[in-house]
């Protein structure tokens, strides 16, 4: 019975980890668009846990004023550019997008690769699309938002 126990309890904890990391990544998103559409938004009250430890952060964090150096230049990053054509594709209920419709997407909105080649602005789309967070593979050659 207390091995049945302690398994449950590490699956609950497995599960709370999964739902912590999706709000830390919620929040990283709300942040983007944020940053992008410069919009204010009420932050909802932190949750707290039983046992009195540390708060959960907010859902959504005020946004923090643009700091010094590249970033603040009014330049939109590839990842939050990736942000709002995959949230567009979202919304008309599409699963997922494959990489070339993504690239049409992204020069179509407006935004300029720092290399005129092709080819490296292709790979630059998949490198950001692997390691980003925010994005996961649907299907095959499909990537969604996670």
């Amino acid at each position: 019975m207390t091995q049945g126990i302690q398994q449950a309890i590490g699956e609950l904890q497995s599960q709370l980890k999964y739902h912590q990391e999706a709000a830390l990544r919620l929040t990283r998103a709300i942040e983007n668009l944020r940053e992008i559409s410069a919009i204010e938004v009420d932050s909802p009250k932190p949750i707290k846990g039983k046992r009195g430890g540390a708060a959960i952060k907010n859902a959504a964090v005020k946004a923090k004023p643009a700091k010094a150096g590249k970033r603040s230049k009014g330049k939109t990053t590839l990842s939050q550019a990736l942000l709002q054509v995959m949230e567009m594709h979202r919304k008309a209920k599409r699963r997922g997008v494959a990489a070339k419709q993504l690239m049409e997407d992204l020069i179509a909105s407006g935004f300029r690769f720092g290399s005129s080649s092709p080819e490296n602005n292709m790979n630059y789309l998949y490198k950001t699309l692997r390691r980003h967070k925010a994005f996961k593979r649907v299907g095959d050659g499909l990537f969604g938002l996670a």
